[in-house]
């Protein structure tokens, strides 16, 4: 069996020592990402010190998909953790930061750390052809659904697509004057098939469908 000649950093993980190359992707991702931000201002100081000049303050960090690879777990702590390292590159560093996600887990790790006296939150929005750059307000909202719920994702539900159609129908019939019997019940089998059993949408629709005379 050929070896590889190869050093291949590995790493010491609770079960085994993992070889990089065959660590995760999510595990590959950050560490990659940490070793390009030490690489990368490390270099600017070894060239800044052979041109004799003094090194740059500012740094600039652009990252897309933010949460790419990432176990939820990691999402929570990926942003705070990013400031934390530029913060501590060097003290005298002012660092700005460009994120990109679609990650509802992100926004909501991004109120630990969001400024608004610094920091702003843009949507990039398509329009017919054009693509359209807006910014919007940064409000807490605490839970990841929240955030699939606003203006930033703009999903009607944080549900799956099935059951929030379901909901949708039924609402729209709670708002008949007289709604049909078996409509309630076609509907109610789809809340069923759709629906987490402790779904918090069952007190309303149970009382609904017991008021107009079906059995569920």
């Amino acid at each position: 069996m050929p070896r590889d000649s190869r050093e291949i950093p590995t790493l010491r993980m609770p079960y085994d020592d993992v070889p990089i190359l065959h660590a995760s992707a999510g595990v590959q991702r950050i560490l990659a990402l940490a070793y390009l931000l030490v690489w990368a201002w490390r270099e600017h100081l070894s060239l800044s010190s052979l041109v004799r000049k003094a090194p740059q303050r500012r740094v600039v960090l652009i990252m897309d998909e933010v949460e790419a690879h990432l176990h939820p777990r990691w999402q929570r702590v990926i942003v705070p953790a990013l400031m934390s390292t530029i913060s501590e590159l060097a003290s005298a560093v002012s660092p700005q930061i460009h994120l990109a996600t679609h990650s509802p887990m992100i926004m909501a790790s991004a109120e630990t750390v969001f400024d608004e006296r610094s920091d702003d939150l843009h949507h990039l929005k398509l329009c017919g052809n054009d693509v359209k750059l807006e910014e919007l307000p940064f409000q807490k909202r605490g839970k990841a659904d929240l955030w699939l719920i606003s203006e930033v994702f703009g999903l009607g539900q944080a549900r799956s697509l099935p059951a929030e159609q379901a909901i949708e129908e039924a609402k729209t019939i709670q708002l008949t004057s007289r709604p049909d019997p078996e409509n309630i019940k076609q509907i109610h089998q789809q809340l069923v098939r759709h629906l987490a059993g402790d779904d918090e949408f069952w007190p309303r629709w149970t009382f609904f469908a017991k008021e107009h005379g079906v059995r569920i």
